[in-house]
Parts: structure tokens; C-alpha cells; sequence
């Protein structure tokens, strides 16, 4: 029986708040408990782009089918998070968020560069470093978000699914990027298809200077039509996890 790969994207140090990194390190432990409680049949690999490395002590603590990929010193992770103060200075030119001030739409410009990013760009990398035709399934899920009793193995028998979080946003259908799932026999495809939504999504920021995240970048990366696409939308992930709300509050999310 084939094995499931679960790709954990993850920065566990942040430059804004590094005060944070232990809360962040045991939430994504409670990420790894959700997959290895609803699944028994699971690899799990972790992505780390935050801005430091983790002590050999919290390493430790990961399970044994967990394989930790340290990206944080890598050139490419340095490069995106200077790239991601210029986008900000250039577009906080062109853009205003209500009720905000320059400064602060300058650092949700660049927060929001370096989080798409970095993200699409450490999967794309592991895509190059391993060979997941060899699962059944591989998912991706966010660190720090948790699986759920929502969460069903047989509502991803599908070749890519997908969560709809909302439709015609200037023309552009809006993706979850928090889990989404492929089967692994089809893994050659939906490599070519993740690179051509990075390219697409580089090309909004770099020639159109248009703000785009990756969730917005992956419905037109994929395909002009629903049958390029071939994603199944499904109503329900079975996802939870605790977001921060622009007044400062926390609030319990699911999908």
C-alpha cells in the first residue's frame, strides 16, 4: 500500500516577531498530531523559510516519519525577502488600504510578497528535490493549521482538489491555499502546472505592478478554462486554525 506525503509549509522564526517562534513551533506539532491522527499511512515534510534555524533540541521533538527541511539560509529565501521590501516601496506608491497608513500598507505589501513567495517557490523547490509519484496522495497543508474531524482520505480521490473561497474578484477566482491535495500519479503534471502559477504570479507583481497572493494565482496558473484546470472543488477540507482579524483579535477558522 502507497503512502501519503503531507508537505508542511512553514516559518516558524519570523522577522516580525521572532518573540513567537516557541508558540509557532509547538502549534506546528499540533499540526503534525492532526495528520498523523487521521492518517496512519503518512510522510510528512516540513519547509522551513523563517528567518532562523531551530535548536537541535526542538528538532528532536518531531515524530519519526517527519523529515524537517531547513530552507531558511538558503540564498533564494534571502533574495524573495529583499525583493519583498522593494515591491513594497514601488507599490505603496499605487496602492491605499482604508484606514491605514503608508507605512502600514507597506508592510502588508510586503508581508504579503514574502508569505505567496516564499511559499509557492520552497514547493517548487522540494518538487526538484524528491520523487512523489511514489504516493498515493500529497496534500500540502499550511503550518500551524490543523486537521480536523471534517477531514475524510476518500474526498480527495480526486487527480487535483482544490477549496473555492470566492468567485469573479477582478475577474480572478480565489483558491485555498491552506490544503489543497494531488494524486501522486500525476505529479509530472501538477509540477508544470505549480511553475506556470509562479510564473503568473511573478509576472502581476514584476510587469503589471498588480498585488497578487498565491491563492488568486493558482486558479489562472493551472489553466484558462475549468477543463485546463481539471481541479475538483470540494465544500469542505476539514481544516481549522486560529487567524489573526485586522483589529488585532484572534478568531478560530475552518474550512
Amino acid at each position: 500500500m502507497k503512502k501519503n506525503c503531507y508537505i508542511v509549509s512553514s516559518a516558524v522564526y519570523t522577522r516580525t516577531a521572532p518573540e513567537k517562534a516557541l508558540e509557532r513551533f509547538y502549534q506546528t506539532l499540533h499540526t503534525i498530531d492532526s495528520i498523523n491522527a487521521r492518517d496512519n499511512n503518512a510522510d510528512i515534510f516540513i519547509l522551513d523559510t523563517g528567518s532562523g534555524v531551530l535548536p537541535e533540541w526542538l528538532l528532536n521533538r518531531f515524530q519519526k516519519n517527519v523529515s524537517f527541511i531547513d530552507l531558511s539560509n538558503h540564498e533564494k529565501v534571502k533574495e524573495i525577502s529583499l525583493e519583498s521590501k522593494r515591491q513594497s516601496q514601488l507599490l505603496v506608491q499605487r496602492y491605499t488600504l482604508k484606514g491605514k497608513s503608508k507605512e502600514e500598507t507597506a508592510v502588508f505589501i510586503d508581508h504579503g510578497y514574502i508569505k505567496s513567495v516564499t511559499e509557492s517557490w520552497a514547493i517548487q523547490h522540494f518538487f526538484e528535490m524528491e520523487d512523489l509519484s511514489i504516493y498515493d496522495k500529497v496534500f500540502k497543508i499550511s503550518g500551524r493549521y490543523f486537521l480536523n474531524e471534517d477531514f475524510k482520505l476518500e474526498n480527495f480521490n480526486n487527480k487535483f482538489t482544490f477549496k473555492k473561497q470566492a468567485e469573479n474578484i477582478h475577474g480572478v477566482d480565489n483558491i485555498s491555499s491552506v490544503v489543497w491535495c494531488f494524486q501522486g500519479k500525476y505529479f509530472n503534471e501538477f509540477k508544470v502546472k505549480w511553475s506556470n502559477t509562479i510564473d503568473w504570479m511573478l509576472t502581476e507583481w514584476n510587469d503589471k505592478y498588480t498585488i497578487r497572493d498565491l491563492e488568486s494565482s493558482i486558479w489562472m496558473g493551472f489553466g484558462n478554462t475549468e477543463e485546463e484546470r481539471q481541479i475538483t472543488y470540494i465544500n469542505k477540507i476539514g481544516v481549522m486554525g486560529i487567524v489573526n482579524m485586522t483589529d488585532g483579535h484572534k478568531k478560530a477558522w475552518s474550512q
